[in-house]
């Protein structure tokens, strides 16, 4: 019965911990390795204008986090305008600035950082959403009514020679090359003889012929992230509901998919910016292209994202919590290492525990430097141990006797290195004191029970350990791995518990026995 319940904890445990460690790499697109990169890009909007006198009031959409690209570190600053933001029927965040009095030049930029996800991160619209997504008279504003007439009849004589949304889409981008348009078709979109429509032009017809035949569809400006650029140029496209998700219809080549690089900033508008009271004299973007440890974009997706396993991450904590974890995490991965040892392979060690946290002071003091402390410090530690013994001390007095002298033997230890310009003073000075302290102890214990040979043999079993336990945790790998996906030590806990019914024979045992076996061999 008890065996049945450790399998069933020892696989729950297990298929927890790695569903949401597999949910988190694959899904979520967190990284596995330290030396992952991803990209980071920084985008700029600066906006001046001109003519001002009087009243001033301006509009400028500012992007949000969608698809692939999460926002953080956003900036925007004006001069001398008051700011208020709000969010269209659209979608669109509006930062509107105004001042009742202004003259002159007045300008405004926006700045952000964006990290780029595995993940999408968009969020399903709503029916109210879907419903705006549907107006047709918007798309229809400041065109002349004859202009206005002749897309609805050209864009009719298109639905009629479609079958669905996508062939609709393919049709017209196909119809609308350069060299194949008809005279209607430079009628309704208002193009001069040898003229190309643009991309905004494009979008703009194909997203009214889709709301025209009840299919919701938006147009799409926004930036091409690839490269770095001064005075990057709008891009546009057109994101089309299929039913379950939107899909982004390429305006060149009529594919359902838009290059990775493609960062929606704003929809349905024909610009990003709207002056009253003024003149637009410039609107200038600029992006720049980075590249970041992954870590730092798994950080902002847990910010970003709305997804409760995307919060199962210490990125959040501050800085100093996070490097207080940085260790702790380590103790499990030593103590599974010490598991192995001593269950599997049969080291004797001072205690369970002695070894690992010996193994975390190694790394304050680095591995030759804490051999030779420890060696050291221990012996002579275990030889005063042995005398005040003989003085027929009581337990606490003699220990702390023990103490005080190991700390005189660390301080003389410091300042030998400080005189021969060896370094390391500093982080000798931080080996735990206690840990040698309870380390002797325990060496003049077994020493008196078992003898001076089980007293080196644990001893030497105990540096063996915590130096193997040191060379795990010292892993980047392992270290990053622990940090960024604390749900692995769930994993940890049911291997511990399945060792935790092992009573096999361990390698020193049969090493042990062999003797025995081969004599009772016919």
């Amino acid at each position: 019965m008890r065996n049945i319940q450790i399998i069933l904890l020892t696989a729950v445990l297990v298929v927890f911990g790695l569903s949401i460690f597999l949910y988190k790499a694959a899904y979520l697109g967190y990284p596995l390795w330290p030396d992952e990169r991803a990209k980071t890009f920084e985008i700029e909007a600066r906006v001046t204008i001109d003519d001002v006198n009087g009243p001033l009031k301006a509009t400028m959409v500012v992007p949000q986090s969608n698809g692939h690209f999460g926002i953080v570190d956003e900036l925007f600053y004006s001069s001398g305008m008051g700011q208020t933001s709000s969010t269209d029927s659209r979608g669109n965040r509006i930062y509107t600035l105004a001042a009742r009095e202004a003259e002159g030049r007045r300008s405004f930029y926006y700045r952000a950082k964006l990290y780029q996800f595995t993940a999408d991160i968009s969020q399903d619209p709503s029916q109210e959403q879907l419903a705006v997504m549907l107006d047709v008279p918007s798309l229809l504003e400041g065109y002349p009514q004859p202009q206005a007439e002749a897309l609805e009849a050209l864009v009719a004589k298109y639905i009629a020679n479609s079958t669905d949304a996508d062939n609709l889409v393919r049709l017209a981008i196909s119809s609308l090359e350069d060299g194949r348009m008809t005279d209607e078709e430079r009628i309704a979109l208002d193009l001069s003889p040898g003229s190309s429509p643009s991309d905004l032009d494009k979008a703009r017809f194909i997203a009214l012929a889709l709301r025209t035949d009840g299919v919701p569809a938006y147009v799409v400006g926004g930036l091409n992230l690839s490269g770095s650029h001064r005075l990057a140029k709008p891009v546009h496209w057109v994101n089309v509901w299929n039913g379950e998700r939107w899909v982004n219809y390429n305006m060149n080549s009529g594919d359902p998919r838009v290059p990775d690089t493609y960062f929606e900033w704003w929809r349905d508008r024909p610009s990003m910016v709207t002056v009253d009271g003024g003149r637009l004299r410039r609107l200038s973007l600029a992006h720049s292209e980075e590249i970041s440890p992954r870590e730092e974009a798994s950080a902002a997706l847990a910010k970003i994202i709305q997804d409760p396993l995307a919060q199962m991450t210490l990125f959040g904590l501050p800085i100093e919590v996070q490097q207080v974890y940085k260790v702790l995490l380590l103790v499990p991965i030593g103590a599974l290492t010490l598991i192995i040892l001593r269950q599997i392979i049969g080291i004797k060690t001072f205690g369970v525990f002695m070894p690992v946290l010996i193994a975390l002071s190694f790394r304050q003091t680095q591995l030759v430097n804490g051999i030779i402390l420890f060696t050291t410090i221990t012996m002579v530690g275990l030889a005063f141990r042995l005398y005040f013994e003989r003085l027929k001390l009581l337990s606490v007095p003699r220990l702390s006797a023990v103490l005080i002298v190991i700390i005189i033997l660390m301080v003389m230890y410091s300042f030998f290195l400080e005189q021969f310009a060896l370094g390391s003073g500093l982080s000798i000075a931080l080996f735990p004191v206690v840990i040698l302290t309870m380390t002797v102890e325990r060496m003049s214990v077994i020493w008196e029970e078992y003898g001076p040979k089980e007293c080196f043999q644990q001893g030497a079993g105990t540096l063996l350990v915590a130096v193997i336990c040191y060379i795990v945790m010292q892993l980047d790998e392992v270290q990053f791995l622990v940090f960024v996906y604390p749900e692995l030590l769930l994993v940890l806990l049911a291997v511990a518990i399945w060792f935790g019914r092992y009573t096999g024979y361990r390698l020193t045992e049969l090493v042990r026995f062999k003797s025995l076996a081969e004599k009772g061999a016919p």
